[in-house]
Order: C-alpha cells, then sequence, then structure tokens
C-alpha cells in the first residue's frame, strides 16, 4: 500500500472538511504525542481544555496554530463546550488519553 504524505492527508482533509477536536484534562504526559499524531493528517484542530490544572496549558501555547478553547474549571465530558454548539460541521474526535483516531477518518 502506498504510503501517502503530510500535504496529501492536509490537502484531503481540507476537501472533506474535517476538523478534528481534541479534548483534554491534566494529560500532559500524552498530549503533545496526540497533537504531533494527529497534526501529520489534519490542520485543523479544536483542543478543548477542560481546566486542566498540569503543564497541559503550557505545552497547548507550544501549539498557535490550533483553535484551544479553555474551561477554567473542569466541566465535565459533554458533547458541546458552550462557546462553539455547532462550528463544526464534520468532526473527528481525539482523545487525548493516549490514542489517536484521526488516521481512521482518512
Amino acid at each position: 500500500m502506498e504510503e501517502r504524505s503530510e500535504e496529501l492527508w492536509h490537502e484531503k482533509a481540507r476537501q472533506l472538511g474535517i476538523v478534528v477536536i481534541i479534548p483534554t484534562y491534566n494529560n500532559e504526559k500524552t498530549l503533545t504525542t496526540v497533537i504531533e499524531d494527529v497534526l501529520f493528517y489534519v490542520e485543523d484542530i479544536i483542543v478543548v481544555n477542560d481546566g486542566s490544572t498540569d503543564s497541559t496549558p503550557t505545552l497547548l501555547e507550544n501549539y498557535p496554530n490550533l483553535h484551544i478553547i479553555t474551561h477554567p474549571t473542569n466541566k465535565g465530558k459533554r458533547v458541546d463546550s458552550g462557546k462553539h454548539p455547532s462550528a463544526v460541521a464534520s468532526a473527528v474526535h481525539a482523545k487525548a488519553a493516549g490514542r489517536s483516531t484521526a488516521a481512521a477518518a482518512a
């Protein structure tokens, strides 16, 4: 099977209107890996920082091109962050728990 380049994945994702949402809460140990893995496939990423109290906010500063929603306190698991109720028509969810599901979207 032919391996695709990062540019090809990005173009395909743009054509399909894919945006990846990465919810995170105190995932300082895995978040960077998840973001880097997802960035190989998709450029349009929304990270929802759900009130992290670890170094998650500092890690996110290394990614100025990501759209970051920050809750001042943890709100728990919800489909809607309250700030972007339907801003994304097509979304692929990747959890910052050590696994990336972005590849499944391609």
